[in-house]
């Protein structure tokens, strides 16, 4: 049996735990595929890049491969010689797991990082005024194993859930009917993705660079 893989990060699991079921689980079943979904929630665009180069030998001809970028703020940093978790991805993460997790974090971790003025200022003043040229250049990564992929004839999508410089759509904190308290996708969020992505999947569309366009013909699994 072909395979579906799924390379993504919140976007692309049950984040909160309450779905009764996620876009990955019905677009594989739509297309009659086994679900491998290696996303992860919080991980950033390096992790995911190399999820796809380590499954590559896997994936298969038949297989086909969904893959959702995060955003380009969120990159793996470590402090050593430290004796609580050493391994973050963003100080924004940090901080939202803190308000919102707090029974479930180190909490002395994080609030050791938060208060670091070295990665407060990297991550805001460098990498967040940089936010498009990290996206760009992520992108063009993803873009290559992409290639990779179709020279193997396996069929692959790219799509994003962040806004971009060169976009004028808004981002899914502003779409309730994507989303649910946090930002994520709800019961109706993920059939509603699961539609259009398989609209996207049917067009033989590569990379979707607008996720909240207008489409007037789906599938309507909702």
């Amino acid at each position: 049996m072909n395979k579906l893989w799924v390379f993504g990060d919140s976007f692309s699991t049950n984040h909160n735990k309450k779905i009764t079921i996620t876009w990955p689980e019905i677009v594989a079943d739509y297309l009659n595929l086994k679900l491998i979904n290696t996303a992860r929630g919080g991980c950033g665009n390096d992790e995911i890049y190399e999820k796809i180069a380590l499954n590559m030998h896997q994936i298969n001809k038949g297989d086909y491969a969904i893959i959702g970028m995060t955003s380009p703020l969120r990159y793996k940093m470590y402090l050593p010689d430290h004796n609580h978790k050493s391994e973050f991805e963003d100080p924004i993460s940090l901080e939202y797991n803190f308000q919102h997790h707090s029974s479930e974090v180190d909490i002395p971790f994080i609030e050791e990082v938060m208060e670091d003025k070295i990665i407060h200022d990297y991550y805001y003043k460098i990498r967040g005024e940089a936010f498009d040229k990290h996206d760009e250049r992520m992108t063009n990564r993803i873009i290559g194993l992409q290639k990779e992929l179709s020279k193997r004839s396996i069929k692959s999508i790219l799509w994003k859930w962040y806004e971009t410089k060169d976009q004028s759509y808004q981002s899914p904190m502003a779409y309730s009917q994507y989303s649910i308290e946090d930002g994520h996708f709800g019961d109706r969020g993920h059939k509603q993705f699961a539609d259009r992505i398989l609209y996207k999947i049917d067009k033989k569309v590569s990379y979707w660079k607008n996720i909240y366009e207008k489409i007037d013909k789906l599938n309507k699994l909702i």
